[in-house]
């Protein structure tokens, strides 16, 4: 509306005449006509040094003696202006120990003024958009946006693209070289939207990505129905204890994921909302005897204890994906006709695996199957040995 106002037609302006229009929305350009956009770079370490220290000593040059600290700041705004200057002039006049404090404060929470000015654009999206946003924030930021697309299409039974190209044209995401890339202090915006759901009890927020957070929640049984995604990522291989009924309280928990972290017993419970489970040396042959997988679709559990005991009776409606590689105590794939929407089946490394029920081959939506490096694989589906699809028959090494 305000482009219309001041800027209706080109017949407003005179022969010659430069318009220029700053936004954060792009498609609110491309919706005006307008031909040419420039993307605003942030600022490079030397210009970014300069600003700030115009804020935080009011001179070019930056107090040798806060030099090391000045370059945390420099690092912590990757080149934003707003940050560089509202936290330069916060720390004007203020002693070195009172810098390294704020700084740390900074690092976890986000500035107040500068968190208030970056809501603005996130403010403006729709409810869905939020939770793809806040989603990305929280989880997603670096992966490739295929692996993004399909986590979140899996996870939230929904197609994101369009949320996606809105996040785009707003700034708040970009694509580069097929990778999703979000400004660091967009991404602690993010969180710390989902920080303030419940800034005292981690268990009651809606997702959970700090693995310190995760653990205490595990440990101490405090998660709750608000919170729909879980993923944890050790840094290093470390064993976990936990108490088994953690999950039971978390009913609409969509997405769970596990990396890098031994637990000695699996749950004794999973949500039936759960649609995306990927955990990493899951510790039991089964899962929980009255979970419902009526909505799973994506179930990858690589180099667990995993064998399908008990789970024969169960039907996987939703299923698309399993990824069962690595699982050396897997010695056959039961009856599939409970799985009719599989597309994807990882059977990799499975060395003790002898037999794949013939029901597989008759799966018609299946259009990838690895099984290299089954050794002891003796027994495959008639079809699959005709099938033109692009399935891989099993290799040994």
């Amino acid at each position: 509306m305000q482009l219309e106002v001041l800027a209706g037609g080109l017949d407003w302006f005179g022969s010659g005449s430069r318009i220029i229009i700053t936004t954060r929305n792009r498609h609110l350009l491309h919706s005006h006509g307008v031909k040419r956009t420039y993307e605003v770079e942030g600022l490079n370490h030397e210009e970014a040094l300069e600003l700030f220290s115009w804020n935080a000593f009011r001179s070019k040059q930056v107090n040798h003696c806060y030099l090391y600290i000045s370059k945390r700041v420099i690092q912590h705004s990757n080149g934003l202006p707003l940050s560089l200057e509202i936290i330069g002039s916060d720390l004007y006049g203020k002693t070195e120990l009172e810098w390294k404090s704020a700084l740390d404060t900074y690092e976890r929470i986000p500035h107040e003024d500068i968190q208030k000015i970056l809501k603005v654009s996130y403010d403006g999206l729709k409810e869905f958009e939020k939770e793809i946003f806040l989603d990305i924030a929280c989880f997603f930021k670096g992966y490739t946006v295929s692996y993004v697309i399909n986590m979140l299409y899996s996870g939230r039974g929904y197609a994101p693209d369009y949320a996606i190209q809105v996040l785009i044209d707003k700034c708040l995401i970009k694509i580069d070289q097929c990778y999703v890339k979000m400004h660091d202090l967009i991404k602690d915006m993010g969180r710390e939207i989902v920080r303030l759901e419940s800034p005292s009890k981690p268990g009651e927020r809606s997702r959970l990505w700090l693995s310190k957070e995760i653990l205490r929640v595990f440990k101490e049984n405090k998660g709750s129905d608000k919170t729909e995604i879980i993923m944890l990522h050790l840094v290093k291989d470390k064993e976990v204890q936990w108490n088994v009924s953690a999950l039971e309280k978390m009913e609409n928990l969509k997405i769970l994921v596990v990396e890098n972290a031994r637990f000695s017993r699996g749950p004794s419970a999973l949500p039936k909302s759960l649609r995306v489970l990927k955990w990493c040396a899951y510790p039991e042959s089964s899962l929980p005897a009255d979970f419902d997988p009526k909505k799973l679709v994506i179930l990858d559990l690589p180099t667990s204890s995993f064998t399908f005991n008990n789970q024969l009776n169960m039907k996987f409606k939703s299923l698309m994906e399993l990824n069962l590689s690595g699982c050396k105590l897997l010695k056959e794939i039961p009856d599939m006709s409970g799985t009719p929407n599989l597309k994807k089946l990882y059977l990799d490394h499975c060395r003790n695996l002898v037999q794949v029920h013939d029901s597989v081959g008759f799966l018609d939506k299946l259009e990838f199957l690895t099984m290299d490096n089954c050794t002891s694989l003796k027994i495959l589906p008639r079809k699959i040995l005709r099938n033109p699809k692009p399935i891989h028959p099993p290799k040994h090494g």
